[in-house]
């Protein structure tokens, strides 16, 4: 168990990538197939991060159902 403590709470490390075993791989398949029929998970929002151009991007475009973004330039 590993403790890190930055502020005045401690903060415990249970597993992580040195101690936790990798999942079966048909345990990730199953667990991706229930998220197909999870409402909260088909609507969540993800953000976008490093969506820059260094110079400048001439078209940006959204599909119709919001699902992507293209841009070129």
């Amino acid at each position: 168990m590993k403790l890190s403590n930055q502020s005045e709470v401690p903060v415990y490390t249970i597993s992580g990538s040195n101690t936790a075993r990798p999942l079966p791989e048909w345990l990730a398949k199953r667990r991706k197939r229930s998220l197909k029929n999870d409402p909260e998970y088909a609507n969540r929002v993800e953000l976008l991060q490093d969506f820059e151009f260094e110079e400048a991007s001439q078209c940006i475009r959204v599909s119709e159902d919001g699902d992507w973004v293209m841009s070129t330039g």
